[in-house]
């Protein structure tokens, strides 16, 4: 019997006259309806309703019928839990005889198996976590082609060579032009010959040194987009000289 059974029975004891058994039969009369009206809702399948009739009733009287008959009532809906922990206090507090106690414990322990096996089922289906997030390594960095150095050095090379012919042939110019008279026609005495040749020569070598350079430079950078960017990238170039001048040709395929 519990503490609140005892203070019940105690408060009906001390009850005076005919008062103490009216109160004690009111709270039986009602607990016995809500048990029938807990009942009849189960029959009809309101078995939300009815674990809540079960429920009053049961506080009214603590009859431990009352914990079987909402455990029986929260199976029906799936309140495995609820309805596990209804049996395990009947079965602490009813007092079951032998063979009662098999066929209980045996339900207990087909709710267990119940609950672990919605529980593992729910964890399958459960989706996966988000991976973590993997950082991407950067890009490796790509140096220069061997031929492109080639032709970047080429390039400086020739362009340097450009600047210094240009300017040995500047000064052979002014050199043999100082010597001439500049009238309707230009005037030059034989000894300008020397400066004169030495002017066009270092001219015509500034203006080879200029096409090699530009042409290698221009090379390099074709040799550098084909490496880093296409495969199908083909480049070609080719020199043209010609008396008084020349010309560089350049072929590019994508």
């Amino acid at each position: 019997m519990t503490l609140h059974s005892i203070v019940r029975s105690l408060v009906c004891l001390a009850a005076l006259g005919l008062a103490a058994p009216a109160l004690c039969q009111d709270g039986d009369t009602r607990a016995r309806e809500l048990y029938e009206e807990g009942t009849r809702l189960y029959d009809l399948g309101r078995y939300e309703e009815s674990v809540a009739a079960f429920q009053l009733a049961y506080g009214l009287s603590e009859r431990p019928q009352m914990l079987y008959n909402m455990a029986s009532a929260m199976e029906r809906l799936a309140r495995w839990e609820e309805a596990l922990d209804a049996l395990q206090q009947y079965r602490r507090d009813a007092e079951p005889s032998a063979e009662e106690l098999v066929s209980l414990t045996v339900r207990i322990e087909q709710l267990q198996i119940r609950i672990k096996a919605r529980d593992e089922q729910q964890a399958i289906d459960a989706p996966p976590p988000p991976p973590d997030p993997i950082a991407q390594a950067p890009a490796p960095r790509r140096g220069l082609p061997p031929g492109a150095w080639a032709l970047y050095g080429g390039g400086v090379a020739g362009l340097g060579a450009g600047v210094l012919f240009s300017s040995r042939a500047s000064s052979a110019r002014n050199e043999w032009q100082s010597a001439c008279v500049d009238g309707d026609v230009l005037l030059c005495s034989s000894d300008v010959q020397d400066a004169w040749k030495r002017d066009n020569g270092n001219s015509l070598a500034a203006d080879l040194s200029f096409l090699v350079g530009v042409g290698s430079s221009i090379g390099g950078v074709f040799v550098t987009l084909k490496n880093s960017q296409s495969a199908d990238l083909q480049v070609g170039f080719a020199p043209q000289l010609w008396a008084g001048g020349g010309a560089v040709s350049f072929r590019g395929q994508f």
